[in-house]
Order: C-alpha cells, then structure tokens, then sequence
C-alpha cells in the first residue's frame, strides 16, 4: 500500500506542466525498503487506479487542497 501511495504521488507531479529539463524517469528513494526507478517505458506496467478524491498535505502535514473527481 506504501509503494501505491509513492506512486500516486509521483504520477501526480508528473501530470504537471513545468518548464524544466525534461525527464525520462525519476526514483523514489528514501525510507523506503528499496529504491524504485520509474521510467516512461515501464510505467505501463503498473495498475492503474482511479480515485475519486485526494487531499494534498504540506510538509507540515496541514491540510492544503482537496481534489474531488466530478462526474
């Protein structure tokens, strides 16, 4: 469940348009049992999930955003 959590979090910043380098891949790494590279090739590999809400903490762990799926 940790690892799906990461890897929401990481799809999340990837959905943004920025104007930096472009990037093929990124790493989930920290305190986490293995580091986890994720590259645009393998990222179809993994399930794909749908959520119907999300809410966006700070480094604080305050509450900064709500995102809710409208149909």
């Amino acid at each position: 469940m940790h690892n799906i959590k990461c890897l929401i979090i990481a799809l999340l910043f990837l959905s943004f348009a920025v104007n930096a380098q472009e990037s093929k891949q990124f790493v989930i790494e920290g305190k986490v049992k293995k580091p986890l590279t994720i590259t645009l090739d393998n990222l179809s590999t993994y399930k794909s999930v749908s959520l119907d809400s999300m809410t966006i903490f700070n480094h604080l762990v305050q509450q900064k955003i709500s995102i809710l799926q409208v149909n």
